[in-house]
């Protein structure tokens, strides 16, 4: 072969990571995302899903019986060859949640991934403002607990 599996992993996982990281980027500096609007996002970043088997496919041998292997072997892949996926994916949740859900994921510390600058501008962009907004900004804006 011309390419290693290593080296073609790691070419379409890089790719594949730009991407991510600019279709992040990109809904994180929108100012006002609305309910209709976020639930679209969401389900437009649920369909990079597919890219995922670009890094997981294993290719077929005599030996091989053409499966994909076994879920913890694709997610350790992903993890090393797609490093901000886990943080798209979670985007793409954060797009469908309450402020509540929210404020629960992150004091759990499951949104790490995020900046406070991120965490706090996805607020302001999907709530409108109120004293609970208000409350939950200076909680991520204070120090970690």
């Amino acid at each position: 072969p011309i390419l290693t599996p290593h080296v073609c992993r790691k070419l379409v996982g890089q790719a594949i990571d730009r991407l991510l990281v600019h279709l992040t980027d990109k809904v994180v500096a929108m100012e006002n995302i609305g309910a209709d609007e976020s639930e679209l996002i969401s389900r437009r970043c649920r369909l990079f899903d597919g890219l995922d088997q670009l890094v997981t496919a294993r290719p077929i041998s005599s030996n091989d019986n053409g499966n994909a292997g076994d879920d913890d072997d694709d997610d350790e892949l992903l993890a090393f060859y797609v490093p901000h996926r886990h943080k798209f994916r979670q985007l793409a949740d954060i797009l469908q949640m309450s402020m509540t859900e929210i404020m629960a994921r992150y004091n759990s510390g499951l949104l790490s991934g995020f900046s406070k600058d991120q965490l706090q501008g996805l607020i302001r962009a999907l709530f409108i403002d109120s004293e609970a907004r208000q409350r939950n900004l200076a909680i991520i804006a204070g120090p970690r607990v």
